[in-house]
């Protein structure tokens, strides 16, 4: 039963779900599944208190997204995803817990799904069977906020770039940047707000695991 997040007025109220989130899909995978592409549906059944006419209110969200993998070569991988929709930005880790799944829509009473799209690309390169290097770039934005503030959220992304290497069977090491743009608190990549303010973040990131 997930948590819908709400961004509320004093004419709203939060209050529990009652049907759960209902994913759907259908994929097709070649070369051994090694590769493979899926189409994803999304269906969310939201919830809300309208305080004006005392009535409980429900609200849809859904989403669609593609995504998959293609293997090039036995060395080279290509990931990738894309999705758009309403009211599913508790899906997305620079959403979730922001209040974005619905949010008050300056009617009193009345509140609604935003639009949303997040992209994400990836790719990994195994140099040897013990070392490999990986990157990504992603993408999550919402739309028509404007109404909320110059300082609400419009778009987040980010760049990192990653490599491990097995130094023995149970013994490996990893590093990675990552680069995050825009006024989030998160030191994950960047953000810009409605107000097109941007802020940046940086961070570096070292794992040594022992396994036993």
């Amino acid at each position: 039963m997930p948590e819908v997040t709400y961004t509320l007025d004093q004419s709203v109220k939060k209050i529990n779900p009652r049907v759960p989130d209902i994913p759907l899909y259908v994929q097709y995978q070649w070369d051994e599944g090694n590769s493979h592409v899926r189409l994803t549906g999304l269906f969310r059944d939201m919830s809300y208190r309208d305080l004006i006419t005392g009535a409980n209110r429900f609200h849809a969200g859904w989403a669609a997204e593609l995504s998959g993998k293609i293997a090039f070569t036995p060395s080279f991988t290509l990931f990738y995803q894309g999705a758009y929709g309403r009211g599913y930005a508790a899906y997305l880790n620079d959403l979730d817990g922001n209040g974005f799944d619905l949010v008050y829509s300056g009617t009193a009473g009345k509140m609604k799904a935003p639009r949303t799209a997040n992209f994400e690309l990836g790719a990994r390169y195994n140099f040897s069977p013990r070392f490999f290097l990986a990157a990504s770039y992603s993408q999550a934005r919402m739309f028509g906020l404007s109404y909320m503030g110059s300082d609400t959220y419009r778009y987040g992304q980010y760049v990192s770039v990653s490599g491990f290497l097995d130094i023995v069977p149970d013994l490996s090491v990893g590093l990675e940047y990552l680069c995050l743009s825009r006024g989030t608190a998160s030191l994950s990549g960047d953000r810009a707000d409605v107000d097109r303010q941007h802020a940046h973040a940086n961070r570096l990131t070292g794992m040594i695991k022992y396994s036993f």
